[in-house]
């Protein structure tokens, strides 16, 4: 972990890391260094998001925030991809993700902690694996917004070992990553508005996206969210994690 900045002592538990520190988090010392040398493209509105959300995904449980979610940020940018229910097929997104330097999954992901290179993204048809998204070899992406349980969660045979849907995302070439560390247990689209709020900003009509204050933007994402309803405990606020440079 790599943390810089401070909070003010007068804000919310001011003796707490999550006040004094803006965190993030990398796989390995190799992908930190390569994450810094690579130039990741700008974004703006001539490159919008990719926005995959599944409110319903055959055989599992649905996820009725997660139209919600995608709506909010769709609204919030002029041009987008927006991939939704029986629209999300792995070969569509897979194919916009080569279109798009910024991408958001609001749908369900899953950790197989005994075969972590099994963890997936819940699709419509099939799921997005580790291995394919490593496969991808995007040319330059810089954000992505993992908005599912469990994508920055490894195995249990060898806990250090760092595979996860986050670094496959990065390995991909994504320089920055929101992922959770487990079941996302409150209403995730919350976080998400609250992160854009941060690193969104408009001028003149142009919508950009400023991903090098990703990590600052989920800390404060947190401390409003701590702010709002201060008796929640961690296991509904802590999952969120970044990872990049």
């Amino acid at each position: 972990m790599h943390a810089a900045g401070r909070y003010p002592a007068d804000g919310p538990n001011p003796d707490t890391t999550l006040n004094r520190a803006v965190s993030s988090y990398t796989p390995t010392l190799r992908t930190l260094i390569q994450l810094r040398e690579r130039q990741a493209g700008p974004i703006s509105a001539v490159t919008g998001p990719l926005i995959v959300a599944m409110p319903q995904t055959p055989g599992a449980a649905d996820l009725p925030g997660a139209e919600t979610e995608a709506n909010d940020l769709a609204s919030r940018v002029s041009h987008s991809t927006c991939l939704s229910g029986p629209m999300a097929t792995r070969a569509a997104v897979t194919e916009a993700m080569g279109e798009h330097l910024w991408a958001h999954f609001a749908c369900h992901g899953v950790q197989e902690l005994l075969a972590p290179s099994h963890g997936r993204l819940q699709l419509h048809d099939e799921p997005l694996t580790i291995p394919q998204l490593m496969a991808l070899n995007l040319k330059n992406p810089s954000f992505a917004f993992l908005s599912a349980c469990e994508t920055y969660r490894g195995g249990t045979v060898i806990p250090d070992e760092g595979i996860t849907l986050a670094s496959a995302f990065q390995l991909a070439g994504y320089q920055h990553v929101i992922a959770t560390m487990w079941s996302v247990m409150i209403t995730p689209e919350i976080v998400a508005r609250y992160v854009y709020d941060q690193i969104l900003t408009n001028t003149d009509g142009t919508t950009d996206l400023d991903a090098n204050a990703a990590a600052a933007a989920l800390r404060t994402a947190i401390l409003t969210l701590l702010a709002e309803s201060p008796g929640i405990t961690p296991q509904y606020w802590a999952p969120y994690i970044h990872t990049g440079p």
